[in-house]
This record gives structure tokens, C-alpha cells and sequence, in this order.
């Protein structure tokens, strides 16, 4: 009964800090950004909205002279404006100028949070890959931004990629839109809404060499440990390769259709045993990055206002506190030099201003730069800023909003 109390007075007080923040921010829509300091180089279109989109990969090229960007001109806060044109390609930088955006191609498979899961291939400095529509579904695409040509088509769309080039991920797009409206995609009816665990769905493995596809977690396996009578709707998120790319972490997550309350578990599978293992099941993980070829760093959060960052030891199967958190949620990712340093970010505060931070696993913390993010931009069509390192450490993107209109930033360290 105490805990009961206890929950429902969170409850009220979350409420009435939403109420806050929303009076506050309605009355301020638009603000400009400082550059400055000439710390700060500013990504922006008058016409239309760029961004990149999640926070597990980086925009920058491998000599960090161009930086990949989605550019959209339909309305920057509006859930429905997903499934519309959006062109990708990149803005190079030469003598810290952002030059003119390169167009590479467009898509109409994107999200406001993944965006077209658009990244650079690994191994191959001239290359990238990005989601998009092939023969009336889901695919993918390599092209060639030196030559602007097609190098590759996939009959499926790829979530992540192993840091070999060699592998990716793939899932159900339309399933994961349709129970996790902004992560995935809303162009194809999902045909498996009225299956709750699916037989021959799931989590894939595809080889990009040959376009062979594995379903190496089923959604009905999935819910036999949790869920034996199927009364819910599983799916998964945030499949995730390890830097060696012998492991791979993901969330499996089950709900009741048209609810928004969730259940999860932080899962891990092992390439080369197969094995599935459970990592985290008591406190719920929002967002990861990886530290080591056996080590996770996650935000985690068990009841209303516990939010903490944790390492997780897939190997052992055990966890530490790194820092608690009194500002939130937040998307963390590892120095591409030094391990033991990771960048991280906040949701706007009361004064709608969303910090850029940077840490260490000695509980230091420095933040960086603020960022405001107008009340226009919230649920699924937020912007959160999704910090990403280049690949030396010198300098950091974040998607931001700028006059009212998704931009990008980056902060030179």
C-alpha cells in the first residue's frame, strides 16, 4: 500500500513538472544558436529540416572530412511526415566551412529517431548504406558517394551493420512502427498485427556478401520464457553488434496492442555459440552504447526518478553503477580512443534546454553545451540530441532545432 502511495505522488509530481515545462516552452518557439566561439560549427537549410538521426553510429567519414545528413522539407514535427521524400547525402568540411550538401540519393522508408538508418561502411571509407523502398518493399541500398553510383540493392532493410561490413541485422520495419511508433517505418501494412509471437519473425542475421538471411530469434521463442500463452505483442529494438562483432545485444520488449505500458529485457547473443542470455530484467534499459567487446554502458531506470548509468559484463552477467543521474535519461557513446570516457546527452529541462555532457567512469561530468528544443518538437516527432562522436575524439555531433527547424551541430572538443 506504501509503495502504491509512493508511486501514485511520483505520478502527480511527474505530472505537474510536464504541466511546467509545457507552459514554459509554448511561450518561447523559436531561438538561434551561438557559433560564436568558433568551437561551434552550425549544419542548417532554410528550406528544409537535416538531421542524422540515432546516436550508435557516427556521421562522420573515416577521415572525418565529410559528415552524412537526411535532409526533409515536410513539417519537422509531425509524426505523419515520416514515409515522405527525404534526400540523403553529405556536407563536406574543408578549412572548417560546412560546404554545400552533396546529394547521394532519397528514401521514403525513415523515422524521426533512426531516421534511414543511413551510415558509412565500414572497411570501405567510400561507401554508404541507407533503407529504402526496392520493388515496392523494404530495402537497402550502397552507393558510392565519390561516383554517386549504385554499388548494391538489398531486398531488406538493414538496422545495424558489423564493424567488419561483413554482417547487419535486419527486422520486421513495420511491426516495430506500428508497436514503437518513430523507430520504425509506416509505409506497408505490418501483416503479423494480429500475431502476438510470430513463428517465422523476429531478429535476422543477413550476409552482405551474398544477401542471405537468417532468422536466428524467433518472437515466438522469445515469449515462451516470458509470455507462454502469447498474450501479448513482442518485438525487438536496438540490435546492437559488438566492436568485434562476436556479440550482439538487443531489447526484447512485449505489450499489450494500443497500450503504451511496456515490459523488456536486455538480452545478448553469441554469433558463434548461438547462445541468447539474459543481461538486465529488473531495471529497464532506454538507451546503450558499448564500452569493450564485453562491456555495455546503459541508462537504466527501475522506479520514477532512479535514473543511473550501469556496466554491464556480458560475460560474467553482472553490472555496476558508473553514476546515478540526476538529469534523466540519456543516449551515451564511447570515445572512439579512450574507453573510459563517454559523451552523453539530457531531455530539455523545465527551460526547455537539452545539455550536451561529457564523462568518465570517475563520476566526472562536465557539460559541454545547452541546446533549446521547443515544445513544437515532442513525442514522436522529438528531437533529442543524440551526441556522436568523430573518429578521433576532436569533435561531436548533435541533431538540434534552429528557428524552428532540425538542424545539425558540431562541437569541437
Amino acid at each position: 500500500m506504501i509503495d502504491f502511495l509512493i508511486k501514485q505522488l511520483l505520478r502527480i509530481r511527474w505530472k505537474l513538472i510536464t504541466i511546467h515545462r509545457r507552459i514554459f516552452r509554448s511561450s518561447v518557439t523559436t531561438k538561434s544558436i551561438d557559433t560564436s566561439d568558433k568551437q561551434t560549427l552550425l549544419i542548417s537549410e532554410e528550406k528544409a529540416g537535416v538531421f542524422f538521426g540515432y546516436h550508435d553510429k557516427t556521421p562522420f567519414s573515416s577521415d572525418n572530412s565529410k559528415i552524412l545528413a537526411c535532409r526533409v522539407e515536410a513539417p519537422n514535427n509531425d509524426p505523419k511526415s515520416e514515409g515522405t521524400k527525404m534526400e540523403v547525402g553529405y556536407y563536406a568540411i574543408i578549412n572548417n566551412q560546412i560546404m554545400p550538401f552533396t546529394l547521394i540519393g532519397e528514401t521514403y522508408t525513415w523515422c524521426w529517431q533512426q531516421a534511414c538508418m543511413l551510415q558509412w561502411m565500414p572497411q570501405n571509407e567510400n561507401q554508404v548504406i541507407f533503407n529504402k523502398m526496392i520493388d515496392n518493399n523494404y530495402g537497402s541500398a550502397i552507393v558510392d558517394v565519390a561516383s554517386q553510383q549504385l554499388v548494391k540493392e538489398y531486398t531488406f532493410p538493414i538496422y545495424t551493420v558489423s564493424s567488419d561490413g561483413m554482417l547487419a541485422t535486419t527486422l520486421n520495419f513495420s511491426r516495430l512502427g506500428r508497436l514503437r511508433p518513430g523507430y520504425g517505418y509506416n509505409n506497408l501494412p505490418d501483416l503479423t498485427s494480429n500475431l502476438n509471437a510470430p513463428v517465422n519473425d523476429g531478429l535476422f542475421i543477413v550476409n552482405l556478401q551474398t544477401g542471405e538471411k537468417e532468422l536466428i530469434i524467433s518472437f515466438s521463442d522469445l515469449a515462451s520464457v516470458v509470455d507462454k500463452k502469447s498474450k501479448y505483442q513482442h518485438y525487438v529494438n536496438h540490435a546492437v553488434f559488438s566492436p568485434d562483432g562476436n556479440q550482439l545485444v538487443f531489447f526484447h520488449i512485449w505489450q499489450q496492442d494500443n497500450e503504451n505500458k511496456r515490459k523488456m529485457r536486455f538480452c545478448s547473443y553469441n554469433l558463434r555459440t548461438k547462445a541468447i542470455d539474459l543481461i538486465e530484467s529488473e531495471r529497464t534499459i532506454s538507451h546503450l552504447c558499448w564500452k569493450s567487446n564485453h562491456e555495455v554502458l546503459a541508462t537504466t531506470i527501475k522506479t520514477y526518478f532512479d535514473w543511473e548509468y550501469r556496466l554491464y559484463d556480458i560475460i560474467t552477467g553482472t553490472s555496476i553503477r558508473v553514476m546515478k543521474s540526476a538529469l534523466g535519461d540519456g543516449h551515451p557513446m564511447t570515445h572512439p580512443n579512450k574507453n573510459n570516457t563517454f559523451i552523453t546527452d539530457t531531455y530539455p529541462d523545465n527551460t526547455g534546454y537539452a545539455h550536451l555532457i561529457e564523462a568518465n567512469y570517475s563520476r566526472n561530468m562536465q557539460m559541454l553545451k545547452s541546446f533549446y528544443i521547443p515544445d513544437l518538437f515532442n513525442g514522436q516527432a522529438r528531437c533529442d540530441l543524440h551526441p556522436r562522436w568523430n573518429n578521433d575524439g576532436a569533435a561531436i555531433c548533435c541533431d538540434i532545432i534552429v528557428c524552428n527547424k532540425r538542424s545539425m551541430c558540431i562541437v569541437k572538443r
